[in-house]
This record gives C-alpha cells, sequence and structure tokens, in this order.
C-alpha cells in the first residue's frame, strides 16, 4: 500500500507539472523561465539555419555621419526630401520607398510663412513684391514639394500607435484601415501620424512599433494592430503592399486538425503572400546572418553619387523589418521549449523523486532494520527496499540463543559499573561475531543473546551460519577472558543452544512500542537447547533439524530428550567443526561416542560402560561422566520395559 501511495504520488506530481506546461503553451499563465527557455531555444536554432550572404532586393538608405555633413542635421526639409525621393524613382528605379520616421509638423524651414506675412502688412501695397511672391511661393512650398514628389508613387510613410496605458494623445492624420474590422490583441488608445497633406498623397502608411520581449530583444513583428472598428497594417507589410501594386490586404482564418482538435491560425494575404500570425497579430522575425542588407548613405543618394545598383529594390530609410516580409509565408515557429522541457522536466522530476523516495526508502529501512542487522546488511536492504518487510510472516528459520553461565554468582562479585562494562565487552564481543554471519539481533536478555537467521535478508544456507556463528562465539572466550582476568574480572563461561524450523517473524508488541522478533515452538526449542547445555558440559547444543540444513559442519550426537512442554523427543548434537578439515581423532572420538550411546538406549550396560571408560581414559569429559552416571543409576533402578532410550527433562 505504501508503494502504491508512493506511485501514487509521483504520478499525481508528473500531471501537475504537464497541466502547467500546457497551461503555459495555451497561453493561459506565464511562467517566466519558460519564456526564456524558448527564447533562448529560438535564437540558437535561428543562429543555426539563419541564411547567410547578401540580399539584394533591400537596401536600406542610413542617415550616416556623412549625409549630416553634406546636407546638415536632421531633420532635413522637405524640400530635400522631395529631392530623396525624385533621386530614389527617377535615377535609381527603386520598386518601393518606406519611411520609418513621421513627418508630424510643417516645414516653415523656406521662410514662405514670414514673406506672406509681409506680403499681407507690410508689403500689401508693393505690386512688384506680390508678383515675386506668386512667381517663387511653390519652390517656397516644400511641404506641398513633398507631398507632390511622394504623390502616384509607391511610397508607404511610418507612424506609432501608443500603447494602453501610455496616453491617448493623437496628431496627424491616420490612414484608412487595411481591414474593415478588428483583428489582434492589444489596441492602443492613441497615435504619431503624418501630416494629412503627406497622407493623402502617399499610397499607404504603416505603424512601426517594435514588439519587444521581455528581455529587449526583438524576436517579433507585430503585422496587424486593431485600432478603433479597423485594423492597421505594419510599415513592413504596408510597403510590400504598395511594392505590389497596392492591392487591398485580405484575411482570413485557416483551420486544421491535429489528433482530433481543431487549431484556427489567422492570416493575412498582402501582395500575394499570406502570412500566418500569431493570435496577437504578430509574426517571427526570420533574421539573417550577419549584415545581409547593403547600407546606402542618403547624402550619396541626394549628390547623385550613390552605386546604381538599387533598380528594383525597397528602399527603406531605416526601416529593416519589411525586409523579411518575403519569408514571412515560408518561416514557421514551432515552440519546442514546452515540449521539450515537459520531456526533459518528466524525466528529471521522476528521476529527482525516485532518488528522494529511494533515500527516504533507505533511510526507512536504516531505521527500521539497522538495530536489528550489521550496517552492511542494512545497506545492502536498503537498495531493494520494496523486497523487504517488517511485516508478520511464517519462514523457516535458525535461531540462537546464548547464556552466561553462572551469571548470577557473576554479578554479586561486581559492582554496577564493573558489571556494566564487563556485559558491554562481552556483549559487543559476541554481537560483532553475529553480524559477520550477517545475523539479526533479536534482543538481549540480561546477559543473554538472541539472535536468527534468514530474516529479514534471505539466505538458504541460514543454519550453517548460525551454527558458525556459535562455534565463533566460544572460540572467542579464551581471548576475552584473557583480557577480563587483565582487570581482575571473572572469567566467563557460555551455553549456545540453535534450532531450526517454522518460525512467525515481524514487527510485534503493542501500540506503544514494537521490535522485531520471532516467536514459535521452535524458537522456544532453541532457548530450551542452552538451557541444558550445562548438563552435558557442552558449549553448544543443536537439534536434527539444525543438523539436517547444515551440511557444512561435522556433528556429534548427543541424546534424545523430551525437554518441559513438548511430548515428542528432540534429538539433539554437538557441532565439532567445520567437515573439511576436521581431525581424525575427533571424528573417531565422535563415533566411538555415537556407538557408547547406541548401546546405552539399548539397555546394553556393560558395553556403554567399557565405551564410556575408554572415552574418559583417553580425554576426559563432563559428557562421558554423565552417562556413567546414568548406567550405574539404572543398574539399580532398571527404566521401565517400555523406555524408548528418551531423557525426560522436567524444568525449563
Amino acid at each position: 500500500m505504501r508503494r502504491l501511495s508512493s506511485r501514487l504520488a509521483q504520478a499525481a506530481l508528473s500531471a501537475l507539472f504537464v497541466v502547467l506546461m500546457a497551461a503555459h503553451a495555451s497561453g493561459l499563465i506565464v511562467i517566466a523561465p519558460m519564456q526564456r527557455a524558448e527564447a533562448w531555444l529560438y535564437d540558437s536554432v535561428l543562429r543555426w539555419t539563419a541564411p547567410s550572404g547578401p540580399d539584394d532586393r533591400i537596401a536600406i538608405l542610413d542617415i550616416d555621419e556623412a549625409s549630416l555633413k553634406s546636407v546638415g542635421r536632421w531633420p532635413w526639409n522637405r524640400d530635400q526630401m522631395a529631392v530623396l525621393v525624385d533621386q530614389l524613382f527617377d535615377r535609381y528605379g527603386v520598386a518601393a520607398v518606406g519611411f520609418d520616421v513621421v513627418f508630424a509638423e510643417p516645414d516653415t524651414s523656406s521662410g514662405l510663412d514670414s514673406l506672406k506675412r509681409i506680403a499681407q502688412h507690410e508689403l500689401a501695397g508693393n505690386r512688384d513684391f506680390q508678383a515675386v511672391l506668386k512667381q517663387i511661393a511653390p519652390r517656397l512650398d516644400y511641404d506641398a514639394r513633398f507631398a507632390q514628389a511622394l504623390a502616384d508613387r509607391p511610397v508607404s510613410l511610418g507612424y506609432y500607435f501608443i500603447p494602453a496605458g501610455s496616453g491617448d494623445a493623437k496628431t496627424g492624420r491616420l490612414p484608412p484601415p487595411s481591414l474593415p474590422v478588428a483583428m489582434g490583441e492589444g489596441a492602443p488608445t492613441g497615435y504619431g501620424a503624418n501630416q494629412a497633406v503627406f497622407q493623402d498623397a502617399a499610397q499607404g502608411a504603416g505603424f512601426f512599433n517594435m514588439l519587444a520581449d521581455p528581455d529587449g530583444t526583438a524576436r517579433q513583428m507585430q503585422l496587424l494592430t486593431p485600432y478603433g472598428a479597423g485594423t492597421y497594417l505594419a510599415l513592413s507589410a504596408s510597403t510590400l503592399r504598395v511594392a505590389f501594386g497596392g492591392d487591398p490586404v485580405t484575411a482570413g482564418e485557416q483551420q486544421i486538425k491535429v489528433l482530433g482538435r481543431r487549431y484556427v491560425t489567422p492570416w493575412i494575404e498582402v501582395g500575394g503572400l499570406r502570412v500566418p500570425l500569431g493570435a496577437n497579430g504578430a509574426v517571427h522575425v526570420p533574421y539573417r546572418a550577419g549584415a545581409p542588407f547593403p547600407y546606402i548613405s542618403a547624402g550619396a543618394v541626394l549628390a547623385g553619387t550613390a552605386p546604381l545598383a538599387l533598380a528594383s529594390t525597397l528602399a527603406l530609410l531605416a526601416a529593416l523589418a519589411a525586409a523579411y516580409a518575403a519569408a514571412w509565408s515560408r518561416f514557421w515557429v514551432v515552440p519546442m521549449a514546452a515540449p521539450m522541457l515537459t520531456v526533459a522536466g518528466l524525466y528529471a522530476l521522476n528521476t529527482a523523486y525516485g532518488f528522494f523516495a529511494t533515500t527516504r526508502s533507505k533511510r526507512q529501512m536504516t531505521k527500521l532494520f539497522g538495530q536489528y542487522v550489521p550496517p552492511e546488511l542494512a545497506a545492502e536492504m536498503s537498495l531493494d527496499p520494496a523486497h523487504y518487510t517488517m511485516e508478520g510472516q511464517s519462514r523457516e528459520m535458525s535461531v540462537l540463543f546464548s547464556d552466561i553461565r553462572g551469571f548470577t554468582d557473576f554479578s554479586e562479585k561486581l559492582p554496577p559499573a564493573e558489571l556494566a562494562a564487563v556485559l558491554n565487552a562481552y556483549l559487543s564481543t559476541m554481537t560483532r561475531i553475529v553480524q559477520q554471519h550477517r545475523g539479526t539481533i533479536d534482543k538481549y536478555i540480561g546477559d543473554a543473546i538472541m539472535a536468527f537467521w534468514n530474516a529479514p535478508v534471505d539466505f538458504s544456507d541460514h543454519a550453517s551460519r548460525a551454527v558458525q556463528t556459535a562455534l565463533d562465539m566460544q572460540a572467542a572466550l579464551p581471548q576475552l577472558n584473557q583480557e577480563f582476568a587483565a582487570r581482575n574480572w571473572p572469567e566467563v563461561k557460555i551455553g549456545v543452544g540453535v534450532n531450526t524450523g517454522r518460525m512467525s517473524v515481524g514487527n510485534m508488541g503493542s501500540e506503544f512500542r514494537q521490535s522485531y522478533t520471532v516467536m514459535g515452538d521452535a524458537v522456544n526449542l532453541g532457548s530450551r537447547l542452552e538451557g541444558i547445555t550445562k548438563q552435558y558440559g557442552v558449549g553448544i547444543l543443536v537439534t536434527q533439524p539444525t543438523v539436517e540444513a547444515d551440511p557444512q559442519h561435522a556433528f556429534m550426537k548427543i541424546d534424545e530428550v523430551r525437554v518441559k512442554g513438548k511430548a515428542l523427543p528432540v534429538a539433539i548434537y554437538e557441532p565439532l567443526g567445520a567437515v573439511a578439515g576436521l581431525p581424525d581423532a575427533l571424528k573417531a572420538d565422535a563415533a566411538a561416542f555415537e556407538a557408547a550411546f547406541a548401546r546405552y538406549q539399548a539397555q546394553d550396560w556393560n558395553a556403554a560402560e567399557v565405551a564410556l571408560d575408554a572415552l574418559n581414559a583417553r580425554a576426559p569429559r563432563t559428557l562421558y561422566t554423565i552417562y556413567l552416571e546414568r548406567i550405574a543409576h539404572f543398574r539399580t533402578a532398571p527404566p521401565p520395559a517400555d523406555w524408548d532410550g528418551v531423557f525426560v527433562y522436567t524444568t525449563k
């Protein structure tokens, strides 16, 4: 259930991320980092794919330093502007001219207005003055001369709109709207246009507002802007329209289906070119690499010294954007940052979630099992936390109990602080041995240790591990006792019982406190074995199931017993060591004892006694003495006729 909840949480986070990306892509919300990523990706793709080399269809008339030096400071008088237009069309044969400057004020630099005032007042009766003024007035009316130069020529003037919130001033005259209905978004509230005389003379006009992204870069250009009840063209589109004959602009919508969903794309057609638009009436500008358009000095055009390579070009007075109009019809921009970042984000999100979830599972695994199993085993478990559980289950396992013999007397000889130090040293040594064989510490019961194998980690050789742990615990006692003797601590002797069988394992306890432990008859039997080791004078006792499950060690059968609380007899064995390398003398003694034990069970007291005496003579053991005492007892008090050779223990 916990794993399912984690999966659902991960899926919910992924779905939320996709929804956010979709909302950004559809314009419902704005995610600033996404905008920056989209802009960076667009710039990168444009740098990689932008065509290079010059484009001779466009020429930029540059009001450069040379022009200002030869003609004078800007603004130039309209007489000069009229000459400029005449030169462009008559001498250089350009296809169209676009101005991205506004001619908003009348030109009074000729002094005509002053002469007219004199003619009306001081020289009102001077017929000669009046005649001369009438003769020269047309030449001094620079605005009229400029308007005459514009007339009947493919010229587009420029103007600007004032965005909403920046004022509502209205100066000059707007051209008629290019479309009779409002298209696009963000209607302006004012404008700055040209004088009526110029607007009436020109074939077209367009706005030259820049559409900048939040980083100040102009990646798009607005071709349409709604104002009032109509829609107005940008200077670039207007210049293109007059260059191609001045046909009316048409507009419409293109509908396409993708995966069953209908998408609507607005478009306009200018000069025979259909250009798809965004919802705001803008298009991305397909910039060319480097400096693709020649810059021609406006002063040189006026002087007639400019190169004669302008025929059929669009001459733009510093208006670059129209240079790209012809490419718009085949330049499509697909927002890629959102889908790419969605894929990358989902990967990163799921990777990060998986990492943190795994890390959390590892921490939980270490927290749950770290106090029971060695650190390296806890680390191994944390690699696959889902494989392990603390829930109750029944498993074939091996359990070990160890206890210090005579601990009560032992504890009475030491003050509490030293007793604690002794126990800490002893338990640390024995616990280290358990962990070396990858056992799980169940609990400490005073001086007793309870450990088990095959949970939570699976070990097919759990019985062998438990037996080897018992042997190593006994082997560690001489060194431990030597250290204890150096500190005037009593000698330690222990008994160890090992049993193998079906046990219940899991997190058990109350709502206040729980522990990972094992329970069952097989566990109780292991505890009983540890308790009777002292009866036989042996350090370790194991059961028949343990012997059968452990092919790595050799065993000697000690007895068959009925422990308290059990009706069936249990065969008990003493482990002798690893099968490989077991001394022949030890094998012989074990075989001799098992033969003596067989004679004992058959009630052949004499043969059993002879064999035990021989063993005791070679290497005296408490075990042999116990059986000799039993034989002596049964000679005087023979067992019942149905005796099965099993010794019965009436206490734990």
